[in-house]
């Protein structure tokens, strides 16, 4: 599809780590993506068949499409260290 492509995009991640002692750790992983996408489309050709006869379509647009997403994530974990060899986690 040929037209003019507007895209924006915001990205964020971080991994947090806090010790709450010699024994136990709390961690915290956190993503958020932005992303607003708005196309204003002009044309498209599309051809099918085989080497005997080919189909063509020709498409015209009129408007735009405006794609909006917001997605947000968190984790987390608590881990606990009975021993320095053994641990378990939450």
């Amino acid at each position: 599809v040929k037209g003019e492509y507007q895209p924006r995009f915001f990205d964020l991640q971080t991994y947090l780590n806090y010790n709450l002692g010699p024994n136990a750790q709390l961690n915290c992983l956190i993503n958020w993506n932005y992303s607003q996408f708005h196309l204003i489309p002009e044309s498209s050709t599309v051809g099918k068949g085989n080497f005997l006869q080919v189909l063509r379509l020709n498409t015209v647009y009129f408007g735009s499409e405006d794609d909006l997403f917001d997605q947000k994530m968190a984790g987390l974990s608590f881990t606990y260290f009975p021993q320095k060899e053994k641990y378990h986690t939450l």
